[in-house]
Parts: C-alpha cells; sequence; structure tokens
C-alpha cells in the first residue's frame, strides 16, 4: 500500500468485486478487495483507507455492523463509508444511515453513477482535510470543566480552540480572532448567550459566523424560539459528541462552498441518486425513540403497580374470607347477618348435598332468585372458559390446607347474558360438615375503568407518535422546498419545468399543512386560524386532487369571494375529501362542477 492512499472493498461476491475494482481504479488510486467484514477490519487497521465501499448483505458480519465498527474507531471514524446493496426499501436506507454510512448507492446502478458519487465523496474529504487545519473554533462556557471537556473533544479532531469565560469575553475574542465557529453555553454571567449571539449576527464583520448553542436549558421549546434568531444550531447538555462533529463540519463545508449567501443549514444527505438538505438528524430520531421507550416503561410501571394493587386486594380478600369463616363456625347466624349485608355474591355448597346457601347480593348479581340459585349447580353459574380451572381447584380446597384460591371469569346470568366477576374458593364449616365458599364479586365497572384508561393511554401514546411522526416529516419537507427554491431560481419562470416546480412547492406546502395537523392533534390544541384567500385555497386544493385522473374540474367563483377567517390546512383537506369522492363516483372521467359565493348568515 502506498502513501497516497487506497480504495477498499468489502464484497463477498468475487465478480462483483472484480467489477467495482475495474470501475474505481479509474479514478487514478489503488483499489483493494476484502471477502468479508473481519478481513476489512485488518486491512484498515494496517493501513487507513481513502473510502470504504461495501456491501450490506454478508455472511459473519454484515454492512451495517462493519460500518458501526469503522464508526465507533475514533482514528477512522472520518473515513468515508458507503454502503452498497440491491435493497430499496426506505427503512433499510434509513438503517444504512443510522449506522454512521456516508452515503447509501442501490444497485444496479451505471458506472458513471458510481464514478460520480465516490469522486464526490472524495473531493469532499479532501477539502475537509484541508480546511480542518484552517479552522478556528471559539468556546463561550462559564464553566471550566465543560469548557475543558469541549476543547478536547474538538482539539481530538484537529482544531484550534480559544475558550472564553462568559459573552463579554467571547464576543471580544470574536471580534479580535475572527473564528470561524462559536459554540456557546446560554446561561453565563455578563452577558448570556444570546445577547452575545444577537450582538455578533448584528456585527457587519461577524454575522457570517455560525453560532452552536450547548445548553442545560430542558424547555426546547423556548431554546427553539429564541435561538433560531441567531443561532444555527443548538443542542441540549449531555449532548452527542458525535452528533456536535457532525454539525460543525456541515457548518464548515457550507461556509466554505460558493453559496455562502444562502442558508443551506442541516444535514446534506444523498438518497436514490438525488440530494437532499434535510434538518432531521439521527438526534431527532434517537429522542423519538427515546420518548416511546419512556412512554412505554411508564406503561409497564402502571401496570406493575395495578398487579401490585390487585394483589394486595386479594390478599385482604383472602384475610377476610378466613376471618369471616372462623366467626361462620361459631354461629351461622352470626353468618347470615354478615353475608346478606355483603357488598359480595356468597354461594356455600357443601359435597354430596349441593348448594346450600346463597346471599342476596349474588341473586342481584345473577338475576335469579335465591331458591333457583340453590337448585343450580355451581358449574351452571360459571362460563366454560373459567369453569375446567376452578374444577380443578375445588378437590385442593376440601383436602388440603385451608387457603384460598382468586380467579376473574364471568357468570352466566338469568337471561343468559355474561358479566365478568372476580372469584374467590376456600375452605369453610357449615354445620360440622366441610363445605366450599364462594365469594362472587361483580367486577363490570372495573373493568369498564380499565379499559377507558387502556385507551385513554392509547389515545396518548398514538399523540406522542403522530407528534413525533409530523415534527420529523416537516423537517423533510422543508428540506425539499428548499432545494425547489433553489431550482427555481436556476429556472426561467417561461419554461415548462419550471410550472411543473411551481406544482412541487404548491403540494410539499400542502403536505406540510397536513404535518401541522398532526401536531395539532398531537399537542389536543385548536385549529390554527388565519385570514385566507379562500378561491385560491379551493382552486389548488381541487387541482391537487385530480392530478392524474381523467377528471377536469369547472370552477364558477366569483372575484368579490370573501376572505374569511380559516384554518387552511383543515379547510383544504375537507376540499380534498369531497373532490376525490366526487372522482370515485366518476371511474370513466368527467367534470366536476365546483362554485362559490357569499352568504350572510344571520345569529339566532
Amino acid at each position: 500500500m502506498d502513501n497516497e492512499g487506497y480504495v477498499l472493498i468489502v464484497e463477498d461476491s468475487p465478480t462483483q468485486a472484480r467489477h467495482l475494482e475495474s470501475v474505481l481504479k479509474r479514478l487514478g488510486h489503488q483499489v483493494y478487495i476484502a471477502c468479508n467484514g473481519k478481513e476489512a477490519i485488518t486491512l484498515i487497521n494496517k493501513e487507513r483507507p481513502l473510502t470504504v465501499i461495501a456491501d450490506i448483505l454478508m455472511p459473519e458480519m454484515d454492512g451495517y455492523q462493519l460500518c458501526k465498527m469503522i464508526k465507533s474507531d475514533h482514528r477512522y471514524r472520518d473515513v468515508p463509508v458507503v454502503l452498497l446493496t440491491q435493497l430499496s426499501d426506505p427503512k433499510e436506507i434509513i438503517r444504512g444511515l443510522e449506522s454512521g454510512a456516508d452515503d447509501f448507492i442501490v444497485k444496479p446502478c451505471s458506472e458513471d453513477l458510481i464514478l460520480t458519487r465516490i469522486q464526490s465523496i472524495l473531493s469532499l474529504k479532501l477539502r475537509r482535510d484541508v480546511s480542518i487545519k484552517q479552522v478556528t473554533i471559539l468556546v463561550v462556557e462559564d464553566s471550566p470543566t465543560q469548557a475543558e471537556q469541549i476543547r478536547f473533544l474538538l482539539e481530538g479532531h484537529g482544531y484550534m480552540v480559544i475558550v472564553a469565560a462568559d459573552g463579554r469575553e467571547g464576543l471580544d475574542l470574536a471580534r479580535r480572532e475572527r473564528p470561524t465557529i462559536i459554540v456557546s453555553d446560554i446561561l453565563m454571567p455578563v452577558i448570556g448567550g444570546y445577547e452575545m449571539a444577537y450582538e455578533i449576527k448584528h456585527d457587519k464583520e461577524l454575522k457570517d459566523i455560525p453560532i452552536i448553542f450547548v445548553t442545560s436549558i430542558t424547555d426546547s421549546r423556548d431554546v427553539v424560539k429564541k435561538a433560531s434568531v441567531v443561532a444555527d444550531g443548538y443542542f441540549t447538555k449531555p449532548f452527542d459528541e458525535a452528533y456536535l462533529i457532525s454539525k460543525i463540519e456541515s457548518l464548515i463545508a457550507v461556509s466554505k462552498s460558493d453559496f455562502d449567501t444562502i442558508d443551506q443549514r442541516g444535514i446534506e444527505v444523498s438518497f436514490a441518486g438525488e440530494h437532499y438538505v434535510i434538518n432531521a438528524g439521527r438526534r431527532q430520531i434517537l429522542s423519538f425513540l427515546l420518548s416511546t421507550y419512556e412512554n412505554a416503561v411508564q406503561q409497564n410501571r402502571d401496570l406493575v403497580y395495578m398487579h401490585r394493587e390487585l394483589r394486595q386486594l386479594n390478599e385482604q380478600l383472602e384475610a377476610k374470607i378466613i376471618e369471616r369463616t372462623s366467626e361462620l363456625r361459631a354461629s351461622k347466624e352470626n353468618f347470615k347477618a354478615i353475608a346478606e349485608n355483603a357488598s359480595d355474591g356468597i354461594i356455600i355448597s357443601v359435597s354430596g348435598e349441593g348448594n346450600v346457601y346463597a346471599n342476596r347480593r349474588l341473586a342481584e348479581i345473577t338475576g335469579y332468585r335465591i331458591q333457583d340459585i340453590l337448585n343450580i349447580d355451581i358449574n351452571g353459574l360459571i362460563c366454560d372458559d373459567g369453569l375446567s380451572d376452578i374444577m380443578k381447584t375445588l378437590p385442593k380446597i376440601t383436602g388440603g390446607k385451608p387457603q384460598s384460591y382468586q380467579y376473574e371469569t364471568s357468570v352466566v346470568m338469568r337471561d343468559k347474558q355474561t358479566i365478568p366477576v372476580e372469584i374467590a374458593l376456600s375452605r369453610t364449616i357449615w354445620q360440622n360438615k366441610e363445605a366450599v365458599i364462594v365469594i362472587i364479586r361483580d367486577i363490570t365497572e372495573r373493568k369498564k375503568r380499565e379499559e377507558y384508561l387502556l385507551k385513554r393511554d392509547k389515545l396518548e401514546s398514538v399523540g406522542v407518535l403522530a407528534g413525533g411522526i409530523a415534527h420529523d416529516f416537516n423537517n423533510l419537507l422543508t428540506g425539499i422546498l428548499g432545494n425547489i427554491s433553489l431550482a427555481k431560481i436556476s429556472l426561467n419562470p417561461e419554461d415548462r419545468i419550471y410550472k411543473i416546480m411551481i406544482d412541487a412547492e404548491k403540494a410539499s406546502i400542502m403536505a406540510r399543512d397536513l404535518t401541522w395537523q398532526l401536531l395539532t392533534f398531537s399537542k389536543g390544541g385548536a385549529p390554527i386560524r388565519q385570514t385566507a384567500s379562500i378561491s385560491e385555497l379551493i382552486r389548488d386544493s381541487a387541482t391537487f386532487s385530480i392530478r392524474g385522473a381523467n377528471i377536469k374540474c369547472a370552477f364558477t367563483i366569483p372575484e368579490d369571494l370573501g376572505i374569511p377567517e380559516i384554518d387552511k390546512a383543515q379547510i383544504s383537506q375537507v376540499i380534498q375529501n369531497i373532490i376525490i369522492n366526487a372522482e370515485q363516483a366518476m371511474p370513466t372521467g368527467g367534470i366536476i362542477y365546483i362554485s362559490a359565493e357569499n352568504v350572510t348568515v344571520m345569529a339566532d
């Protein structure tokens, strides 16, 4: 291996490996091949490669595992890794990016595409290696321990670091040293992070310096609201070191590109041969997964608590049964007085004699008369799903040690309906004979409460999930809208492709409005009302709904149509639903006539 570096191909298919080797040699670098992940690690430890191109589906160690191993080693974490596979499922692409991959190429693809992508990655890496030596980062942090932690991290990646203890000192150093990037705390003495950043962004000489906030403030809404005006990013403590470095590198790349006047904040990714700018990074995805995990943990705690409470209730019930049984041995009349006033149904059965006692509450629960209950076998009251367990328990009760057994089952009422009950069985003495006492508790209301709580928890979970998905999807749409805006700048408004871009932009804005609906649902908030042109909204929503269909829309809308105060996203959704229903009613095509007019509605 020479000192200029090499390109490493990790592919278990000899045919495809040789083909890639012949293609990549055109770049002018040496190319080496490893047939599996373990062999690749050995080669990397011997000599650092320029880049690694790895297949995903390999024996022993797949591409994801190899990528994670490379990126977890601080010596090689900046080596670009490109995953090459035949998989096209977006989940697999996300998994590849999550493992730390720098790019993702789906086979089959043209040789020119492979060369272009790899050349682009190598060029970016070369520019980064050259420019990183010229980067100075100003760290503004009042905590000496945390300042040294950030300094150690940044210097470990080759950056020059200067440190200020507060916002005033940071502002003075920024004016004197002109750093490439500023990493600052928010809560500091003398001048806080917000004030320092405001001064920098309003200084003609310093305004282009990117600012990243690293803060312990837990109210992310407050941080986003204030920091978004003056900062290029923020992280909460404790922060993900790899993610902070990634953000710094992306800001350096943007500040040194040919598009310094264009706001391209975010993470640049490649998907299916196209480049996008996405504001949603791994940290946000991890936060969503953690919030979902936290919710699951909380639900598990609730279930454990409920189980403990039920067990305590059962233990209390068992204790009461034993206590009442001892009292019944002394006086049958005393037992009847207690049983007749019990809130649970009670039935006593003696072997060979059948049911000998049933209280009034049991009659109320089942709908039978007491005399009818005495003539019914106890098996006839219990549903088949719980009968077998109870029948197995009876011999243990009559022949074993005094013990109580509890079950949840259902009983059959006189009208053949069933209700959920909790049954406790125990041994007792009835007129000097061993008997089985069965206590039946109606748990209908408790089941309803449990069902209500379960539904409420599910709705809360759905709200959290909807909010997380809407938040991430909205970030993706921001990147798409940004790229469409850039494309429009390069196009002639008279070109056909320019009109297509306008339609794509409108569709993306409608999708963004839909995410706001999800966010509104997740937060349980009211609709977002604003004054809007209903005429334009009707035309845009209807046209979007029939796109690609053999349907046309004929509009009859007066020019003086009023401008109401509405939630645009919800009204647009209503119009789209109506148009889609009309379209489905005309499978062979047709014309949808849409009209609107001003109407004065008098209050009652």
